[in-house]
């Protein structure tokens, strides 16, 4: 537990900087994204080798057995490669999605502080043609109202 501790800083990437945190317990690396491929190609073959047995019982030949169970999930097939290919993109995605994110909130501290500075120019505008014209001028300045 103590290695696992110093291999993620303060942000909880890994020790080279390529983890994303999606979630508090869920760190994608390039390690991780090994290990969920190399376990999707283990049960892979477990379930077709499953299906060719259960098919070279039923008294098939084992070309048949094979043929057949290629045959059953080749419906499946481009599901499968899709998934894999999401695992592969997955941080990409995530990045996109934050990177997206990131730029609206930008945008929306842009806009605001342009709201705030018209507001202060609009406020002190005023306040000096008070002063122009030699009026009191007892506004209360933006962000003093309620």
């Amino acid at each position: 537990m103590e290695g696992r501790e110093e291999d993620r800083n303060s942000e909880g990437q890994g020790a080279t900087g390529s983890g994303l945190t999606l979630f508090p317990f869920v760190q994608v690396t390039p390690r991780y994204i090994l290990w969920f491929t190399v376990v999707m190609i283990v049960l892979s073959i477990a379930v077709l080798t499953n299906s060719a047995v259960h098919y070279f019982r039923a008294g098939w030949t084992l070309y048949q057995a094979v043929f057949n169970t290629f045959r059953d999930i080749s419906t499946s097939i481009p599901v499968v490669a899709g998934g894999v290919a999401l695992a592969l993109n997955s941080r990409r995605i995530w990045m996109s999605i934050a990177t997206y994110f990131e730029q609206k909130t930008e945008e929306l501290k842009k806009k605001q502080r342009a709201e705030v500075h018209a507001e202060w120019r609009a406020w002190n505008e005023r306040r000096l043609q008070a002063e122009a014209r030699g009026e009191p001028f007892d506004e209360p300045v933006p962000g003093d109202k309620e």
